[in-house]
């Protein structure tokens, strides 16, 4: 579903040139027709994942389509969209959570330690796919190491979207109310352990495993530069 519309939105913004508000609109506008086809009764997949297939199609054929007047536009609705959805999830899932979960008994010693337990289960799993698709990784033309796994492992964020989703769930009235609630309260448990913990360390990792491109050259020449700019503007 969502490479369809990807490829349907690729041809029109290849006819369109130098138009940022069409071309903001387009971008937009099928980002909304895709989730809203794809959540229909008769078609039934999920609109949020046939969301993240087109981002990953537009980001990977469709983005040379959009001509460099509209790029800066583009890009910075965009994200100011996606800010706007991310504060918005995160304070609906606090709002549900802390609704249901006082009446519901869900915030319990039981079920923070299972939300442990599933924070690093969950970061197991990854680096046991990440070291199985490795060498197929490295065939692909990127020097990636092993080293870059762990990163990859470490650094990857547990948010917004899987929020969404629990909530998604908790919407549906075929799920028990408990069980989605004790789904959001592991989600959001789990994203909230993610920001604080691997967000806060993930700089530590990559100074421990020198995975910085800035060399110690490349350092002196920018504080050179600095000085100098520093200088000439005490000049002025």
């Amino acid at each position: 579903m969502g490479l369809a519309f990807g490829v349907i939105l690729e041809t029109w913004l290849s006819c369109i040139h130098n138009k940022p508000k069409l071309e903001v609109n387009l971008t937009v506008c099928f980002a909304y027709l895709t989730f809203y086809i794809a959540e229909l009764p008769q078609i039934h997949v999920s609109g949020i994942l046939a969301i993240v297939f087109l981002g990953i199609y537009m980001t990977r054929m469709g983005k040379a389509q959009i001509s460099a007047e509209s790029e800066t536009a583009v890009h910075n609705v965009w994200q100011q969209i996606g800010f706007m959805a991310e504060c918005l999830i995160f304070v609906l899932s606090g709002i549900m959570l802390g609704y249901t979960a006082r009446t519901d008994d869900i915030v319990t010693f039981g079920n923070f330690g299972k939300s442990l337990v599933l924070y690093i289960f969950l970061h197991i799993i990854r680096l046991s796919l990440l070291i199985v698709v490795l060498p197929c990784m490295k065939s692909s033309g990127y020097p990636i190491q092993i080293e870059h796994t762990y990163l990859l492992t470490w650094g990857a964020l547990r948010g917004a979207l899987g929020m969404f989703l629990s909530l998604i769930l908790m919407g549906n009235p075929n799920v028990d109310r408990r069980i989605s609630t004790i789904i959001l309260f592991h989600t959001s448990f789990i994203a909230l352990m993610t920001l604080v913990i691997n967000g806060n360390t993930t700089g530590m990792l990559v100074e421990k495993f020198r995975l910085a491109k800035e060399s110690s050259t490349s350092k002196k020449f920018m504080w050179m530069f600095i000085e100098r700019v520093s200088l000439h503007s005490q000049l002025k």
